[in-house]
């Protein structure tokens, strides 16, 4: 997607825009963050309720499924596959490394081999699918390099339920409390009803990114004009620094001083991952306008 989205609206969605990249910027920043954001909950429910292999399948079929809406090329399909991205990614990404590492006992000596493989296979597919998926986009057309993504994520699904289906993984990654899930609710199984919910939160998302801007009253006459996203993260930074604050007065001396140093590696950790996105978006923009994008001239 960071090979693409930037590009895509500048050059397709907004191109007729004098302030296109101010627009595009926005939304990519607003994708990005949510993106960060949604793996908090999605790790939760899974190490908690509902079990690494039904989040990973559940998030791979949402990213799947919003990688060929994307592919569709309206205005409604691209916040629409946007949102099913983020909200399928926030069961996707923080499970599934998860779920490698719950494949081996702890001090097993095939952990770091394990995880060497996994890592290996992401940078070889971060090389090779922005390459291939952005080439197909420019030369094609973008609904193809966003369909091939699709494809390629489809493709990760049946691999990872066909080693289901062959017992490959053994008891790994079920829920904690299989009972549980068949508990009901609202006259639904709780199994059915995260699916569900993920599905609800699609449009949600979608509208939050669509409608941009908004403009609130202030104190009568004034008016402030922000996101949407701006507020929902101001919302989640106050009850954050709530979280933080509470535990802070529950715990130890000694655990409150670890906390205040993964608190100091958050907040750098927050800084460097800021200035690495700028990847998808300033300096993407600064190599299509400002780098010369031929390899070997022939003329």
């Amino acid at each position: 997607m960071r090979a693409l989205l930037i590009l895509y609206m500048t050059e397709e969605i907004y191109k007729a825009l004098e302030n296109r990249d101010i627009i595009a910027s926005t939304i990519y920043a607003a994708y990005g963050a949510l993106i960060y954001a949604t793996p908090v909950l999605g790790g939760m429910l899974a190490d908690r309720l509902f079990g690494f292999r039904r989040s990973i399948i559940l998030g791979g079929t949402l990213m799947a499924a919003g990688q060929f809406v994307l592919a569709i090329g309206s205005d409604i399909s691209f916040f629409t596959g946007l949102g099913l991205l983020i909200v399928g990614n926030g069961f996707f990404k923080p499970n599934i490394s998860t779920f490698v590492g719950a494949l081996y006992e702890q001090g097993d000596d095939r952990r770091d081999s394990g995880f060497t493989i996994f890592y290996m296979g992401i940078n070889i597919g971060a090389f090779v699918a922005p390459l291939f998926c952005g080439w197909l986009g420019v030369t094609y057309g973008w609904e193809y390099g966003f369909a091939s993504a699709g494809i390629g994520m489809a493709l990760g699904l049946v691999v990872f339920y066909s080693g289901i289906k062959k017992g490959i993984f053994g008891n790994h990654g079920y829920a904690p409390d299989e009972a549980a899930l068949d508990k009901r609710k609202f006259g639904l199984k709780i199994k059915h009803i995260i699916p569900v919910v993920a599905l609800l939160m699609v449009p949600v998302i979608a509208l939050m990114m669509y409608y941009g801007k908004m403009t609130i009253p202030f104190y009568g006459e004034i008016y402030y004009k922000g996101q949407v996203v701006d507020y929902v993260f101001w919302a989640i930074l106050v009850v954050i620094l709530y979280v933080i604050g509470k535990t802070m007065k529950e715990v130890t001396k000694v655990e409150r001083h670890r906390l205040l140093v993964i608190v100091a590696l958050t907040m750098l950790m927050t800084l460097f991952w800021g200035f690495y996105e700028l990847a998808g978006s300033t300096l993407t923009l600064f190599a299509l306008r400002n780098v010369n994008l031929v390899l070997i001239n022939a003329s």
